[in-house]
């Protein structure tokens, strides 16, 4: 009976433990499925807004920019010398605080440390100059100016665009601000809408095309991204587009099997292009601290990114993401998402990025 007792409680603690992975991936399952929802949302929502078809919601939106604008009086610099001046040395307490500010802003550990030991031998006043010349350091390296502007026109070859990210840091949005931006610019733009996992995000990118007046090739929900792909660069090719941007599904850094699918669409570029693609650039939510940070990193080790492109930095008070990333992963910074309107992408810029920060 002790045996048998044993196996049996074996067997019950398995089915335990099945139940609990069971749990945890369905509550995933649910995160992301709300993260889709916002998406979906925040991309109707601007779409409208831009054809003045939602003009109380803007006016809503302006209205609550305006109060987050006077609750973060004064930048990011300017809190921080406001609380630390003087001809003094800092003290135990004071830096104690400082480390605080800077974590709780996601600068991460590397950044915070370096700061911190050079903040121990200046005085108080001397501190924010100190913090900002080395921020500056960090991301000077990155700055590419605006990479579309020395592009040739005359290049019979299309260059593609491969996005990439995780549910929710706003990848669907991000496509349909890029390709307005490169409107913008007299460029010919196409766009793949590889993200057949998500019904919602085929018929979203269709409604991006439609406004910005840009081809959009899509199957049916469920089909091949793959061949997806495959036709969306026999298309561009032939119309001789100058960017053809691909969507793809949005997936957790995670999951082995799903960063695998992307490596097999990139061959199938190749076959057609063996240059494609020509830019690989991951989405990222410039708000999700060391979470971001392993996306990088798990992204850039698959599919050797290219560049980065982050949204919600009007959220000022936690874009030391940014920063974080740049000092560990020193990988080119090309757009900055900074709001809910069409317009709302611009060109990576240090100087500015520290102004508004």
């Amino acid at each position: 009976m002790g045996l048998i007792g044993k196996l049996f409680g074996k067997k019950e603690k398995n089915k335990s433990k099945e139940k609990k992975e069971e749990s945890e991936i369905n509550n995933l399952d649910e995160q992301e499925k709300e993260q889709e929802k916002d998406e979906k949302n925040d991309s109707e929502c601007i779409i409208k807004a831009s054809d003045g078809l939602s003009k109380q919601a803007s006016e809503n939106a302006d209205t609550a920019n305006n109060t987050e604008n006077k609750k973060q009086k004064g930048s990011w610099f300017a809190r921080i010398a406001s609380k630390f001046s003087g001809s003094n040395r800092l003290d135990k307490d004071q830096l104690a605080e400082l480390e605080e500010i800077l974590l709780s802003s996601d600068l991460g550990l590397t950044c915070t440390n370096e700061i911190i030991k050079e903040a121990k031998s200046l005085n108080a006043d001397d501190v924010t100059s100190c913090i900002r010349k080395k921020i500056e350091v960090w991301l000077s390296s990155l700055e590419n100016g605006d990479v579309f502007e020395n592009k040739d026109k005359s290049q019979e070859k299309t260059q593609v665009i491969l996005i990439v990210g995780v549910n929710g840091a706003g990848k669907t949005t991000t496509i349909g601000k890029l390709s307005n931006y490169l409107n913008h610019l007299d460029y010919k733009v196409m766009i793949a809408a590889a993200d057949t996992f998500r019904a919602a995000a085929i018929e979203q990118l269709k409604m991006w095309g439609q406004k910005n007046n840009v081809p959009v090739i899509a199957q049916q929900h469920g089909s091949d991204s793959a061949a997806v792909v495959y036709d969306a660069m026999s298309s561009s090719h032939s119309k001789l587009m100058d960017f053809l941007i691909v969507d793809t599904s949005g997936r957790l850094h995670n999951k082995d099997h799903l960063l695998k699918e992307l490596q097999r669409m990139t061959k199938v570029m190749k076959k057609q292009d063996e240059a494609a693609p020509h830019h690989v650039w991951l989405v990222v939510d410039s708000t999700n601290g060391q979470n971001a940070l392993q996306q990088v990193k798990i992204f850039n080790e698959a599919l050797g990114l290219t560049g980065l492109i982050y949204t919600k930095v009007d959220a000022r008070k936690r874009v030391g993401t940014i920063v974080n990333i740049a000092r560990e992963i020193p990988i080119p910074i090309f757009f900055l998402g900074k709001g809910e309107k069409v317009d709302d992408l611009e060109p990576f810029s240090v100087k500015k990025f520290i102004e508004n920060w």
